[in-house]
This record gives structure tokens, sequence and C-alpha cells, in this order.
């Protein structure tokens, strides 16, 4: 057997002190310019990848401390307890009895919505309607 090379207990430790890291910081923290090598320590550890920033950072899933709305915040990166932005955006929406307003979303989020916005509506993950001037954002289900 192989021993180990790269300790994911690094990442641990710099997620401690940091709270938060970009895939930069955590290659250099294991000592590795390949990307998939981090990839692998985190899956180990439970990560979580932010919304904001285009999913540039990282933190642990025991670090963060999500709100009520499953959001948390730390130097101005977003993390979402549903993961991605387009994640966040369906399950926001689903549990909506009357859907959202893209601008409703935007304000809950903190970052813009229009383009995550347009690309599950083309993915049939959610269905919009125009209603007064606005677009509404529901799910597909009709009986919804």
């Amino acid at each position: 057997m192989r021993p180990t090379r790269f300790d994911p207990d690094t990442l641990q430790q710099l997620f401690e002190r940091r709270q938060i890291a970009s895939l930069p910081e955590l290659k250099s923290a294991l000592g590795t310019q390949v990307a998939m090598t981090v990839f692998r320590k985190l899956s180990a550890l439970s990560d979580l990848t932010s919304y904001a920033h285009r999913g540039a950072y990282y933190t642990l899933a025991s670090i963060a401390r999500f709100d009520e709305q499953g959001l948390w915040d730390c130097r101005d990166v977003w993390f979402c307890r549903h993961g991605t932005l387009l994640d966040t955006r369906v399950a926001w929406v689903s549990e909506a009895p009357a859907g959202h307003f893209a601008g409703e979303l935007e304000a809950l989020v903190h970052v813009p919505v229009k383009d995550p916005l347009r690309t599950l509506v083309e993915r049939g993950r959610l269905s919009r309607h125009a209603l007064d001037e606005r677009w509404l954002y529901c799910v597909p289900d009709r009986v919804r």
C-alpha cells in the first residue's frame, strides 16, 4: 500500500485557521499543483463550494453557520446549505407557495440571478411567467 502523500488533515487545519480558502490556497497548503488532488482530499472532509465568486471558494460543512434561510457569508463570500446557486434557486422557488420574482431572489442571495434563472428555465428545472411586466419563476409542476 502506498503511503499517504497528501494529508487531508492539512486542509482541515487550514480551514480551522481561515474558515474559507480558494483553490490556489488549497493547492499551496497541500504542496501540489494538481486540482484533482485537492478535490479528492476535500471530498473526504464534507466540503462546500461558494455560490458567489463563481464557486471559487471552499469551506467545510462543520465550519459554516447557516442562518434561517440556509445562507452563510464569510468575508463577502456566500455559501448555501443547498449548494450551488442553481440548486439554491430551485430549492427556494420550490418551497415558495407562489414562486419568486427575480428581484426578490437577488435581494435574498446578494448576487445577480438573471443568468442562473434563465439557465434553470432552459433546463426545465423552473418555469417562468410574465406578470406585471416582470418574470415570476415557479416550479414547472402544473399542479403546484
